[in-house]
């Protein structure tokens, strides 16, 4: 399965979970589109239950979650994680509390005078508002906490993190530590010197690998290395290969399009295949190699654009047209976890409140996405293999088997500029002749691109709800299996499900 997911789409034979997967992406405006997807028994790659996760700054979870003491846990951003767990048939979603601010904060719970460049104190409270959080979900969340790196030969902040977060919270409810946030970064933002370079890392990481190990009460395997992003591609299967003994998990941080230093994406490069197909290729021997150590191999960090997101497309249903796809590849490749950073009100974010007293929530396309593709792979789905043929070659198959057998057809809809529907026909001869199946739509009213709320799943919708639990009655159609096969229709911009 290792041949590039790029030669796969070329050939339009892709793999599909027991949910079956379309996107088409319309640069012009396209009638009488159609796309034939036939299912087979071979199976490609697991799905994890908690795949579509979460990423937080350190400086801005508490506000999402509700800080204690000034105010209790939001039970809004509580019914929304429930909301995905109900769904996996295993754990809910993970948190990776880290970002930018990870290296701008340290443990200081007795108010001392910060550091240069330290611009946030983790305290009690924090830590106790993580506890908190966790708790109101049952202990379905687990964290991932990420720690400072700033200081190159003194691992001093970052032990007394970790320490705190043993007395606080436990190994329980933390499954990982990072040590720095996109460290490949650093000689870019101030961090380290501009001549900084991987081969002066690896002493450094040693150190503070090492001062884990001897000052804190880490388990073994706890570490979650990497956490690079943009500049030591070479050097990461040698950074897996020298340190893996002390990894239990492999992060890399992917943002398909970007609005760092004055650049402006648009939808069309958040729709490519680059974006979705193309990201899963550059990570794709990285997971081979952590999973031949035993380990897994996560997106730790990624959304729609670098750098907070835009505005007009990471908070369209654009965005959740291309997570689902994006979601898909990467579990094709065995990438195991993907943390969709947010928070706060930024463009990216999945859930938003407007103010960190805000117990309202402001549940963007991002969300439906998540949720949409967490209960489609449920059960612990296995992505199988499909044969796809299209007028369309911007039409993505996926289809998943669950381990009760049943499977589940996706179609995604990346058309942008037409009002046609494409007609889909599925031929499931080959892994059983069910008399029906149930058709469910992620879809939104307007049917557009760039529309950001008035979205449903399933019938299902987030507008107007206060606690973040859905309104409406859920809503299916049933179709009749003819001749070995299922036919219906999907519109621009929206996602189908076929369950049967």
């Amino acid at each position: 399965f290792f041949e590039p997911i790029s030669a796969f789409l070329q050939k339009m034979k892709l793999f599909i979970p027991v949910v079956v997967l379309v996107a088409i992406l319309a640069e012009g405006i396209f009638s009488d589109d159609s796309m034939t997807i036939v299912l087979h028994k071979d199976p490609v790659a697991t799905v994890e239950p908690n795949m579509a996760s979460f990423s937080f700054e350190i400086s801005g979870v508490c506000e999402m979650m509700g800080k204690y003491p000034d105010m209790g846990i939001k039970s809004s951003f509580v019914n929304l994680f429930k909301n995905l767990q109900e769904k996996t048939g295993g754990p809910g979603p993970t948190i990776r509390i880290g970002g930018n601010s990870a290296d701008e904060s340290w443990w200081n719970p007795t108010g001392k005078p910060r550091p240069p460049n330290i611009t946030y104190d983790i305290t009690y409270d924090d830590l106790t508002t993580y506890a908190n959080f966790v708790k109101a979900t049952k202990n379905t969340t687990t964290l991932v906490i990420a720690t400072n790196m700033r200081q190159p030969d003194n691992a001093s902040w970052a032990v007394d993190h970790v320490n705190a977060v043993e007395q606080i919270l436990g190994w329980d409810t933390v499954k990982a530590v990072e040590i720095g946030n996109e460290n490949d970064l650093f000689y870019e933002n101030g961090i380290r010197a501009s001549n900084y370079t991987y081969s002066d890392y690896v002493p450094q990481m040693g150190v503070y690998v090492q001062s884990m190990l001897s000052k804190t009460s880490i388990p073994p395997k706890r570490i979650q290395g990497g956490t690079f992003c943009c500049h030591w591609d070479p050097d990461v299967t040698a950074d897996i290969n020298r340190f893996n003994p002390y990894f239990g998990t492999y992060s890399y941080h992917r943002y398909p399009t970007s609005k760092c230093d004055g650049r402006v994406p648009n939808i069309e490069e958040l729709l490519a295949d680059a974006a979705a197909a193309g990201e899963a290729e550059h990570v794709q021997e990285w997971a081979k190699t952590a999973r031949g150590y035993g380990f897994d191999f996560v997106i730790g960090e990624g959304n729609s654009c670098s750098c907070g997101g835009m505005h007009n497309i990471s908070d369209t249903m654009g965005s959740a047209v291309w997570a689902t796809d994006f979601l898909f590849n990467l579990a094709a490749v065995n990438v195991t976890l993907m943390n969709f950073h947010g928070g706060n009100d930024g463009p990216y974010t999945a859930i938003g409140y407007r103010s960190e007293h805000d117990t309202v929530p402001d549940v963007r396309p991002l969300y439906y996405a998540m949720l949409a593709f967490t209960e489609t792979t449920r059960n612990y789905a296995t992505i199988h293999k499909v044969d796809v043929s299209t007028t369309n070659n911007f039409i993505k198959g996926w289809a998943v088997q669950d381990k009760n057998r049943s499977w589940r057809v996706v179609v995604i809809s990346k058309v942008y500029n037409s009002s046609e529907p494409a007609n889909v026909t599925v031929n499931v001869k080959e892994v059983g002749l069910p008399a029906s199946a149930s058709l469910f739509y992620l879809e939104s009213k307007n049917r557009s691109i760039y529309d950001m709320y008035g979205l449903s799943w399933a019938g299902q919708t987030f507008d107007g709800s206060l606690d973040g639990l859905p309104l409406g009655q859920r809503t299916n159609t049933t179709l009749t299996i003819k001749e070995g096969t299922f036919t219906f229709q999907i519109h621009p911009a929206s996602i189908a499900v076929l369950e049967f």
